[in-house]
C-alpha cells in the first residue's frame, strides 16, 4: 500500500509538472510586440488590485478622520464650557483643517466673530491643490506624442489639451479634441465628451485602452507606442 501510494503522488507530481510545462511554453510571448503587450496587461491587471486598495484606504481614513473630529469636538465643548475660548479656538481650528464644511466649528467661528480662521483655511487648501496639481501635471507630460497602428494619433496641444486624430475606412483623417485627466507612472488618461457620450482613454507604453462612461471593464483599442 505504502508503494502504491509513492507511485500515485510520483505521477500527479509529474503530471502537474508537465502541465506547468507546458502552460509556461504556451504563456511565452513571440515578439517584442507581444512582450509589451503582456506587459501592459499585467500592468492593466495590477492597476485594478491598486484601485480596490486605494478604496480600501480611502474609507478607512475617512472613519479615522471622523473619528479625530470627534474627539476634538468633545474637547473643545471641555475647554469652551471652562471659559478657556484661545484652546477652544484652537481645538476649532484643527477641526476644520480636517473637515472645512464643518457646520459645528462654522457656528463657534460665527459666536467669537473669527470666520476669517475658515476663509484661511479654505485658501491654503485651494493653494495645496493647485500646487499638486501642476506637479503631477508638468513632468510625465514630456510625452508629447503616441502613435497607434491602426492609424490614431494622440497629440499634447497644451497642459490639459489632446488631440486624437483618426483615419476612416475612406482615408479620410477626422480630429477631435480631448482633456488630460490624470497622469500616472504607466498612462496617461484623456477624456473625450459629446452631446449624448463620454469616453475615456489610457496611453500605455504599448497600446491604448478605452471605456465609455457607462462601461464598467477597459478594452484595449489598439496598439502602438509614444514617439518620444
Amino acid at each position: 500500500m505504502q508503494i502504491h501510494n509513492c507511485l500515485i503522488c510520483l505521477a500527479l507530481f509529474c503530471l502537474i509538472g508537465a502541465e506547468s510545462v507546458a502552460y509556461g511554453q504556451a504563456a511565452q510571448p513571440a515578439s517584442k510586440k507581444d512582450v509589451l503587450i503582456n506587459l501592459d496587461k499585467e500592468v492593466f491587471r495590477l492597476d485594478d488590485i491598486l484601485r480596490e486598495m486605494e478604496a480600501k484606504h480611502a474609507k478607512a481614513v475617512e472613519e479615522a478622520k471622523a473619528k479625530a473630529v470627534k474627539r476634538l469636538k468633545e474637547l473643545a465643548r471641555i475647554e469652551a464650557g471652562k471659559g478657556a475660548i484661545a484652546n477652544a479656538r484652537d481645538l476649532w481650528t484643527e477641526v476644520v483643517k480636517i473637515d472645512l464644511n464643518d457646520a459645528e466649528a462654522k457656528k463657534f467661528f460665527t459666536a467669537i466673530n473669527r470666520l476669517d480662521i475658515i476663509e484661511r483655511e479654505k485658501a491654503r487648501i485651494e493653494e495645496s491643490k493647485q500646487r499638486n496639481e501642476s506637479g503631477s501635471v508638468n513632468v510625465p507630460l514630456r510625452r508629447v506624442e503616441w502613435i497607434g497602428e491602426n492609424g490614431q494619433l494622440f497629440r499634447r496641444v497644451s497642459e490639459k489639451d489632446w488631440t486624437m486624430e483618426t483615419v476612416d475606412q475612406d482615408g479620410k483623417k477626422q480630429e477631435e479634441r480631448l482633456q488630460l485627466n490624470e497622469v500616472t507612472p504607466y498612462y496617461i488618461e484623456l477624456s473625450l465628451e459629446g452631446p449624448n457620450f463620454k469616453s475615456f482613454r489610457r496611453l500605455y507604453h504599448g497600446h491604448v485602452t478605452r471605456r465609455f462612461i457607462s462601461d464598467e471593464r477597459w478594452t484595449i483599442d489598439t496598439t502602438g507606442h509614444w514617439k518620444d
